[in-house]
C-alpha cells in the first residue's frame, strides 16, 4: 500500500470517529446542564430529586390538638384575663395563653399596649387597666374548680422563663373566649386557628363578633363606659 492510500484511510478513519464524538455530544439531554452546581453553592439533596406534581392533602397538616382535662389555676402574681399558670393532672405547671382573644394589661408600665386596648374598646387608659383587674378576677372565679384545656403546644412566647402555649379553655362546659367577651372584658384579637372541633376560625370569629355586639348593646364590661 502507498503513501498517499494509508494517508487517505487515516484521514477517513478520523472522519468518522469525529462525526461520532459529535453526535455523542448532541444527544446528551439538555436537562444536565441545570443539575451542574453554581460554583460556591452547595447543592442540597432536595435540589436533586425530582419535581414532584401537588396533589391534594399534599400540604402538611398541623400539629393536632391534645386535651389536658382535670387542669386547675396556679395562683401567680402574673395572672391575667388571657394568660395564667395552669396545672395538669398529671401534674406539669405550664402557662396558657387563650386563642383569639385578649384582655387590658393591669401593668401600667406597658402604656403603650393599653393605649391600644383602650381604643378598640373607645376608653381611656385608666377605664382599660380597670377592666384589666375585672378580667383577671372573672377568669380565677371561672377557674376556680376543674377545667379542660385544647392546646397544640404551639409557643405564645411571653415573658417567663417557663413559656407560654396557645390554648382555648373549657370551663364546666363554657368556652373561657366567649365568656369574657360575652361580659366585656375582652377584645377579639390575637393568634387565631381552626377549633378542636372541627370549626373554621371564621365561624368561630363570627360567633364571637355576635356576642360582642350584644355585650355593646347591654353596655356589659368596658363598653359600660361609651355611649
Amino acid at each position: 500500500m502507498n503513501r498517499r492510500l494509508r494517508f487517505a484511510i487515516v484521514l477517513a478513519l478520523a472522519g468518522v470517529v469525529i462525526y461520532f464524538a459529535t453526535l455523542r455530544v448532541s444527544t446528551v439531554p439538555a436537562t444536565s446542564a441545570l443539575a451542574t452546581p453554581v460554583p460556591g453553592e452547595e447543592q442540597t439533596s432536595e435540589e436533586r430529586k425530582p419535581i414532584e406534581k401537588a396533589t391534594p392533602g399534599a400540604a402538611p397538616r398541623a400539629k393536632p390538638f391534645q386535651r389536658l382535662d382535670g387542669c386547675r389555676l396556679i395562683p401567680n402574681r402574673w395572672n391575667d384575663g388571657d394568660s395564667f399558670h395552669v396545672m395538669t393532672a398529671d401534674a406539669r405547671e405550664i402557662i396558657v395563653r387563650v386563642y383569639f382573644v385578649d384582655t387590658p394589661e393591669a401593668e401600667t408600665a406597658y402604656r403603650d399596649r393599653i393605649a391600644e386596648q383602650a381604643a378598640y374598646f373607645g376608653i381611656s387608659s385608666t377605664q382599660a387597666v380597670e377592666i384589666a383587674h375585672e378580667a383577671t378576677a372573672f377568669t380565677a372565679q371561672r377557674l376556680a374548680g376543674t377545667f379542660t384545656v385544647w392546646t397544640r403546644w404551639r409557643s405564645a412566647l411571653g415573658r417567663s422563663a417557663l413559656g407560654r402555649v396557645n390554648g382555648i379553655v373549657i370551663a364546666e362546659g363554657e368556652d373561657l373566649n366567649e365568656a369574657l367577651v360575652a361580659n366585656g372584658l375582652a377584645r377579639i384579637y390575637g393568634t387565631r386557628t381552626a377549633l378542636f372541633d372541627g370549626r373554621d376560625s371564621r365561624a368561630y370569629l363570627a360567633r364571637l363578633h355576635q356576642l360582642e355586639e350584644q355585650a355593646k348593646r347591654e353596655h356589659k364590661g368596658a363598653w359600660r363606659f361609651t355611649p
